[in-house]
């Protein structure tokens, strides 16, 4: 009896993987936290469920519990480590590109398929591939249901596929409030089936439902929220453009070197015999989903246009990118005219792009990540190294640094508290400042954080660290009468000696 040899989409589907694996897991393992990777793992590592709660609720962070709980059991089960507390993430994200193999596959040639399916590692989606967040596990849940959705339209396995939509998505919906912009794609796709049909698929309508009682906790999570100045965080008339461009636009070079190839090829080829497949095509319904995917960013972007309590980040439309990778492989399959050829000429070329920019990527960032840290910052370490109260001025770092640096130095470091209308005249928002008010207040730090006033009275001389585009502290003083003397700069970051007013 002898074993059958797996078909070549098989090895094409391991090699990515490992591919995946092992750039996606280098970055993961390297890379240092930042500030809202910092706030899922304090939550994660907090000494009860209900504590995990209050602080979710408190205004340390807008994921939803369930996305701190994926990482709570990782950290069990593998440690506190950096990799561990990405492990969600990264299973979320390689679970997309295997759904997004799925489902392009049953109406696509092989190669196209596998072009849709390392399309996300070509664009902006990557960075949260690796990043301890939501995201990563929102996207593999998406990949889930799309597949799962096909199936009940296609006839395929129906109860356990209505099973599978429901399940994904109560899960991604307690993971991340944003989860409701899925109920674009989905129900615009299942309305032009229902159309399609003449009929309403009413179970197909209760599994999307099934996880709806879940977003009864948003507000719960959102309220903190409310108590922030966030215009400058809103969304204007140019985001939309702009939001397009940074998602795909490290994706244009390999595309546009992809098609060269592949023209050359079918010039090269003309006369001989035409090799190309019958032209499959996506259902009215499955175009109508890609294009939902597409298109939710903007009409999320529209709807905060007119909103005065909500902001946007690019990362909120990241399932765009579902939608991308689809329309790209049937466009790539049209233009080219079906030829095999040509598809495997542009995977190829794609793929070699991928081998030589990830894999750099993952190569150059092999160190500690705290070593890392300490590269990025050689000012604050100086800093640290003179033995004086530092005072810090920009948030994140000041997180970040709470990680990082010695337990020795950390009781020197200070972030203070001043009077949000100030901060609000200054910066036009106070997002940043009300987070380290929120996250003082439910995490444990080793750092400091305390009122101006209190602050400057207790330290007639300190160090004041300034760093990026957090300049308000530096005016305060300036404004006060305080003595400024520049001790070091580099790149981002100044150092200052700091030696009160006579006055004081």
């Amino acid at each position: 009896m002898s074993l059958r040899r797996p078909p070549p989409a098989f090895w094409w589907i391991l090699g990515i993987s490992l591919f995946y694996w092992i750039c996606a897991g280098a970055r993961a393992a390297y890379q240092p936290f930042w500030y809202d990777e910092l706030a899922t793992w304090h939550i994660a590592r907090m000494p009860t469920v209900a504590a995990m709660w209050a602080a979710n609720t408190g205004g340390v962070d807008i994921n939803v519990l369930l996305s701190h709980l994926c990482v709570r059991l990782s950290h069990a089960l593998f440690g506190t480590g950096h990799l561990s507390t990405r492990l969600p993430a990264l299973c979320g994200f390689w679970i997309l590109m295997l759904s997004l193999y799925v489902f392009l596959r049953r109406r696509l040639p092989l190669p196209y398929a596998l072009i849709g399916m390392i399309f996300p590692m070509l664009t902006f989606a990557w960075a949260f591939a690796f990043e301890a967040r939501a995201y990563g596990i929102v996207l593999g849940c998406t990949g889930v249901a799309l597949v799962a959705w096909q199936n009940v339209a296609d006839g395929r396995m129906r109860r356990t596929s209505l099973a599978a939509i429901a399940i994904s998505m109560a899960v991604a919906l307690a993971c991340h409030p944003f989860t409701v912009l899925l109920a674009i794609p989905f129900g615009l796709a299942e309305a032009v089936r229902s159309l399609e049909m003449r009929r309403i698929d009413l179970p197909v309508w209760i599994a999307f439902a099934a996880g709806t009682p879940l977003m009864l906790l948003y507000p719960m999570i959102l309220a903190p929220m409310h108590g922030i100045d966030m215009h400058q965080l809103q969304p204007t008339y140019s985001t939309l453009p702009s939001f397009y461009d940074a998602a795909f636009r490290t994706a244009i070079t390999p595309l546009l070197g992809a098609g060269a190839a592949a023209y050359l090829l079918l010039r090269a080829s003309r006369g001989a015999r035409n090799e190309s497949e019958a032209k499959p095509v996506f259902s009215w319904h499955e175009s109508a989903a890609l294009l939902g995917f597409a298109i939710s960013p903007a009409i999320l972007i529209s709807v905060m246009i007119f909103s005065t309590t909500m902001m946007f980040f690019p990362r909120y439309g990241l399932i765009s990118v579902i939608g991308a990778a689809g329309l790209l492989a049937l466009l790539l399959f049209r233009v080219s005219g079906g030829s095999r050829r040509a598809g495997w000429v542009m995977l190829t070329v794609l793929m070699a792009w991928l081998v030589t920019a990830r894999g750099r990527e993952a190569a150059s960032g092999i160190d500690d990540p705290r070593a890392q840290f300490e590269e990025r910052t050689p000012i604050l370490l100086k800093a640290l190294a003179d033995g004086r109260p530092v005072l810090m001025s920009d948030p994140v770092l000041f997180v970040e640094s709470d990680f990082y640096v010695p337990e020795s130095a950390a009781g020197r470091l200070t972030y203070v508290e001043l009077d949000r209308a100030f901060r609000r005249r200054y910066r036009n928002q106070d997002f940043s400042d009300q987070l380290i008010a929120y996250f003082s207040k439910y995490v444990p730090f080793r750092v400091h954080v305390e009122s101006w006033e209190s602050y400057s009275r207790r330290n007639p001389q300190f160090l004041f660290h300034a760093h990026g585009g957090y300049q308000c502290l530096y005016d305060v003083l300036l404004q006060g009468g305080w003595k400024l003397t520049l001790i070091s700069q580099s790149n981002e970051e100044s150092l200052y000696e700091v030696t009160a007013p006579a006055k004081l």
